[in-house]
Formats: structure tokens, sequence, C-alpha cells
């Protein structure tokens, strides 16, 4: 994976998270107006919020690439890269999906609080919490790496990075296992009892997939596993 695809990933995870965080922001805030906010909705927030700081940042190193210490960069595993990039797009795609009933603006304070309280009870909401949390402290890391100056902060950034990208690499091989059902079986794995959430893998991650595993494109959608 080149640098331009990396960043072709980071300007859609920006669009993507822009997208959320406004939709996020605004139901916290009219929702505070009556009660306040559930918890998982401002962990939440916070996280998506951190997501779209450490984008931005990704974003900026665009310019200057170049001059990132080589040292540095090999303290960043591409794959893990690859990996951090195609859960975070996912998991805020599939976060939107969850927070459809939100985005609705004529609610008023009293039904917009009682809604998100709802959401945030969605069965998919722990497994995207986790997931969105691990992506935003790999980002984070991974910043860290290549923009600290402290040589201590690098290294303890290095050993936290390897086990965070860990849980992300297998949050992304059930989503690749969960593609390929889709593309042997059908659409009727959707409604399998043994997945517990269902993400749609936007058209951006796609550049991370192999030319086989393109058929994701046509399907729309891959669904991730939970052990019972």
């Amino acid at each position: 994976m080149d640098t331009l695809t990396i960043f072709g990933a980071v300007t859609g995870g920006i669009s993507a998270t822009s997208s959320v965080l406004k939709l996020l922001q605004w139901a916290v805030a009219t929702a505070d107006k009556f009660q306040a906010a559930p918890e998982q909705a401002l962990a939440t927030l916070r996280d998506v919020q951190m997501i779209h700081r450490n984008l931005v940042g990704f974003g900026r190193l665009q310019e200057k690439w170049q001059l990132v210490p080589q040292d540095r960069l090999s303290c960043i595993p591409l794959e893990d890269t690859k990996n951090t990039l195609v859960d975070c797009i996912s998991s805020l795609d599939e976060l939107e999906d969850v927070l459809k009933p939100l985005d609705d603006p004529s609610l008023d304070a009293l039904s917009l609080s009682s809604r998100l309280a709802w959401v945030m009870k969605d069965s998919r909401i722990t497994d995207l919490s986790k997931r969105l949390h691990n992506a935003q402290s790999s980002l984070g890391l991974m910043l860290t790496i290549m923009q600290h100056e402290s040589v201590m902060e690098v290294g303890n950034a290095v050993m936290n990075l390897a086990e965070v990208t860990k849980r992300i690499a297998q949050d992304v091989a059930d989503i690749l296992a969960a593609k390929r059902l889709c593309s042997q079986h059908g659409r009727r794995y959707l409604n399998h009892p043994s997945w517990n959430y269902t993400a749609r893998v936007p058209r951006h991650t796609l550049h991370f997939l192999t030319a086989d595993e393109t058929r994701i494109d046509e399907l729309g959608c891959v669904m991730g596993p939970t052990k019972i």
C-alpha cells in the first residue's frame, strides 16, 4: 500500500467522520437541554472527535511525508496502517447507520433525548465503541511515533501500538471472513444467528482489498462474528 492510497483513505475517513461527528454532536447537545446524555453517547462522541482530530493530523503530514524520519516510519508496519484505516472507516460507516434514527431535525429535546438513549442500547454499540476506541488509539500512537521529539515517548508508543493493532487485525480478519461468506452464500448469511452486527464497507476501503475480494462492492455489506 503506497502513500497515495493511505492519504486517499485518510481523506475518505475525514469525510466519514465529519458526517458522524456533526450528527452525534447535535444529538448530544440537543438532548442535554432536557437531561444528561447517556455516558455511552458521550464516550462514543469523544472517540469520534479523536478519530477526526487524528485523521486531520495524518492529512497534514501528506505535504511533508518525505521529512518524517525513516526510522520512525519503519516502526509503523504498512499492514497495521491498512488495518487501522479499514476498521476505522468501516466502524464509522456502521455507526452512521446505527445513528440514523437521530437524524430528524423536527425532534424536540425530550423526544431526541429518549431516542438517543434508545439508540445507545443498540446491540451493535458495544462492539462499535471498542473498535472506534482502538482505531483512535492506533491513529494517535502512529502520529506520536512520527512526530514526537521524545525518544522515550516514541518507544512507549511503539509498544502500545503493537498491542492495539493486534486487536484491530482480528476485527479486520473477521470482516474479510464474513465478506467471503457473503460472497459464497449470498445475502441469506446476513441473518445468520451466529452474527451480531452488520457493517457496510464503503467503497474507499476497497483499495485495501485484493482483486479476488472486490465482490464486496456488489454485495454492499459484510457482517462481523460474535462468539456465543
